[in-house]
């Protein structure tokens, strides 16, 4: 058999996916994604660098496949909110990944730092693009509100025990509840 070396980097990726999630930096152990990517430490490292880099590289492909999924359209800001909430709904993994990657680095060091940044102004320029529109609340600091809202979203994911306390997820009715919810008051924050 021949041996394929995008393979075992794709096995490793998603080996060091799962520890990294789970652990973050300090958690994670090289042996155990070796382990579960059916390789060695020594492939690792020559593939990735050191765990550092490894973890860089997970967390800049992940948060940047998050960044991607969702569009922001000037004609109905709330419905990006409201759509960041459902991708974090199949992917909860991400609120993880933020929180690791914010014990670990100052913030000015995350990987990825301007080209996310970048992105993040992106979104900023839409709920610009719709004060001047119309359809945004012209008063309201976009970037204030931008992070603001966007903690409502997150806060269901970064803090489930209390989410769970308050609004049980464990049925797709709640879900609902809680998802209808944060629409409404969305939209109620950023009306003009």
């Amino acid at each position: 058999m021949q041996y394929d070396k995008d393979a075992t980097r794709a096995r490793i990726f998603a080996a060091a996916d799962d520890e990294f999630a789970r652990d973050g930096i300090n958690g994670a152990r090289v042996d155990k994604i070796a382990a579960r990517a059916e390789t060695s430490k020594a492939l690792i490292y020559n593939y990735f660098g050191n765990k550092e880099q490894l973890f860089a590289e997970v967390v800049t492909a992940r948060l940047t496949d998050f960044a991607e999924s969702v569009d922001i359209d000037p004609l109905d800001v709330p419905a990006y909110f409201t759509s960041v909430f459902d991708y974090l709904v199949d992917h909860p993994d991400i609120i993880r990944f933020m929180q690791h990657e914010a014990l670990h680095y100052h913030p000015s060091e995350a990987p990825g730092f301007e080209i996310r940044r970048q992105r993040y102004h992106l979104r900023i320029e839409a709920i610009r693009e719709a004060q001047r529109l119309g359809t945004v609340d012209p008063e309201i600091d976009p970037e204030a509100t931008y992070l603001q809202l966007m903690g409502t979203v997150n806060w269901y994911f970064a803090a489930p025990q209390i989410a769970e306390m308050l609004v049980p997820s464990s049925s797709a009715e709640s879900l609902l509840r809680f998802r209808t919810s944060l629409e409404r008051t969305i939209r109620k924050a950023l009306a003009p």
